[in-house]
């Protein structure tokens, strides 16, 4: 068994074979770094039966057995046995003040596969890069449902259109939130003031994506709260109001 770690959940995204989970280390301090949950040290993605009720804005206590980094995923963490606990949960202002700025490009722009752009890098420019993660708060986002053409065959992908320091993006969804809804092809949908959790894969056929793992809203993390701990919460602050209000009359 494992020490267990605290974070913030940031990215529970779908990956074949399970999920890429990722967030941010929570400590008595504040914020710590990024860390993403992989099943091995070969950076193997975290089994079906670990991350089902974990969601973007959850704070999540985790068994992990070490520190792994593999490739230019240097914030690689292997989890140990042993259950995965929710320890609360954080407000989209909250989750505002993790927002990062990579001041310029996503790693390094100028490649684009056919249905994107500026979303791959290439794989022999992969050696040196420090980190694999950002929280960004982008410009003029935009969630697209697209068919695409892959090796013969005809597949939906929605894609994240946005502007960020100046550079535009077009990049796969793989938070299965929003790829689970009804898209018909086309369809467009304009998103204010969403963050969104950029991830850098793996290498597949000589390139590493750019993927918008998590699109995070005022929405999504209402709906992650769960009904009992937004009831809750809206009796805790109901309740603050009528002591303020109380308060002011005396």
């Amino acid at each position: 068994m494992g020490e267990y770690r605290k974070l913030v959940c940031l990215a529970n995204s779908k990956r074949d074979g399970g999920r890429c989970v990722a967030g941010r280390l929570v400590t008595d301090q504040g914020f710590g770094p990024w860390i993403r949950l992989v099943a091995d040290e070969a950076g193997g993605p975290v089994p079906t039966s670990y991350y089902w009720q974990f969601l973007p804005s959850h704070i999540v206590e985790v068994p992990v057995a070490s520190h792994a980094p593999f490739r230019h995923h240097t914030e690689n963490h292997v989890i140990a046995s042993g259950d995965w606990r929710r320890a609360g949960y954080m407000t989209c202002e909250e989750l505002g003040k993790l927002v990062e700025s990579p001041e310029g490009p996503l790693w390094l722009n100028g490649d684009s596969s056919s249905g994107g752009y500026n979303d791959r890098v290439p794989e022999e420019c992969l050696r040196g890069l420090s980190r694999s993660l950002y929280l960004v708060r982008p410009e003029n986002v935009e969630l697209q449902a697209t068919y695409e053409q892959l090796r013969g065959w005809s597949k939906q992908r929605i894609r994240a259109s946005f502007d960020l320091c100046g550079e535009h993006y077009k990049l796969v969804v793989t938070d299965p939130q929003i790829r689970k809804q009804d898209w018909e092809a086309g369809s467009v949908y304009s998103m204010d003031d969403a963050l969104l959790c950029i991830s850098l894969g793996e290498p597949f056929h000589g390139y590493a994506y750019k993927l918008a793992a998590a699109v995070i809203t005022s929405q999504s993390v209402t709906q992650a709260l769960g009904t009992k701990e937004f009831v809750d919460r809206l009796r805790l602050e109901f309740a603050a109001l009528l002591r303020d209000e109380s308060s002011r009359e005396s």
